[in-house]
């Protein structure tokens, strides 16, 4: 770790995330209805409906309230958290 005084454009950077990429996947199901053309005017409106579960890879972090500087030096605690997620999509098309 830097002493605080000794930080300048050029230090290296006290605190960076370690994992800046990852990979993710996932699956779901979906639906979507469209009614058929009435006439060359008329566009009938289509509903849609998706649900998805996405898998990610684990990330780092900086925990809140962790940075504490002494004697000039900065420390900090890191956390891990994962990137999995729900997402649930519903959509109406003019």
């Amino acid at each position: 770790m830097l002493p605080i005084s000794s930080l300048t454009i050029t230090s290296p950077v006290v605190i960076n995330t370690t994992n800046d990429n990852g990979l993710g996947h996932g699956l779901g199901l979906g639906w979507y209805t469209r009614k058929p053309k009435t006439d060359e005017d008329h566009m009938p409106s289509s509903f849609m409906f998706r649900v998805m579960y996405l898998w990610g890879d684990p990330t780092s972090y900086v925990k809140r309230g962790s940075v504490k500087v002494e004697n000039g030096f900065v420390t900090y605690e890191e956390g891990t958290t994962k990137t999995n997620m729900i997402m649930v999509q519903l959509g109406i098309l003019f």
